[in-house]
């Protein structure tokens, strides 16, 4: 058939239209990242964002947290009662995980309660009030308190 020379041309892609409460979502996770990677460093961000591991150094123990959820999800609902991540407690000298847990810090971005967390556990006495306030899920062995 011979050419008439006319020449077809795919559409031009339609801008995506981002509802104005995902986009308030995104700003405040952007903004509590970029407060995380102003104490921790952007590589944890980088790392955590992957969903590699992270530990932060406490006074008795370690604790590590791996992202498990969608964080902007999470970022604009708040109010729920699971946190997005993984929360282990780490013996320090045998680096054994003791117990898994779950703290809630109400109506906070998702790195806002990842900085919570690492402040509380450079302290003593924050620390000891964390272990005894956290519900923790001892991992294998009998059912023991944890000492606090």
């Amino acid at each position: 058939m011979p050419a008439t020379g006319i020449m077809f041309t795919p559409p031009t892609p339609r801008p995506k239209i981002v509802p104005a409460a995902v986009r308030a979502g995104r700003r405040a996770l952007r903004r509590s990242i970029d407060l995380y990677a102003r104490f921790r460093g952007v590589d944890e961000v980088r790392r955590f964002l992957h969903g590699e591991t992270i530990v932060f150094e406490g006074e008795r123990y370690n604790y590590r947290v791996r992202k498990t959820m969608n964080l902007l999800r999470q970022t604009m609902h708040p109010e729920g009662a699971h946190i997005p991540y993984s929360l282990q407690m780490i013996d320090k000298a045998t680096d054994t995980v003791l117990a898994s847990g779950c703290v809630v810090f109400p109506a906070l971005p998702v790195f806002d309660q990842l900085l919570a967390l690492s402040f509380h556990v450079r302290d003593p006495e924050d620390e000891r009030k964390l272990v005894a306030t956290t519900n923790w899920t001892p991992v294998s062995g009998p059912q023991r308190r944890l000492a606090a």
